[in-house]
């Protein structure tokens, strides 16, 4: 059997992120996660009409992102930005819930 190609190459560690929001703020936190992460991101959505009146406050939308574990404490500063950033979206979206981390 032939060694992997890949052997050399040192494994990496990933956090997934997973977002639940508002669809007026998914661009917004789409946008801030991808310059975040520097990787791509995962939107979906929960599949209701965001048109219907009787759903507004009920339709979501998932973001993922996988943030690289690859120095010490790195993960958690980006954890912690990502935190911040959560916080202050209010401030932009006062009439939307807040986004829940999963």
């Amino acid at each position: 059997m032939e060694p992997s190609s890949f052997s050399h190459r040192t494994a990496k560690n990933w956090q997934r992120v997973t977002l639940e929001v508002d669809p007026e703020m998914s661009d917004a936190v789409a946008a801030f996660l991808t310059e975040l992460t520097g990787c791509g991101i995962e939107i979906a959505s929960d599949g209701s009409d965001p048109g219907q009146p009787e759903l507004q406050g009920n339709v979501t939308e998932k973001i993922t992102g996988y943030i690289l574990c690859n120095e010490k404490g790195h993960a958690a500063k980006q954890m912690s930005q990502l935190r911040e950033f959560l916080v202050n979206l209010h401030n932009f979206f006062p009439d939307c819930p807040a986004p829940r981390l999963k």
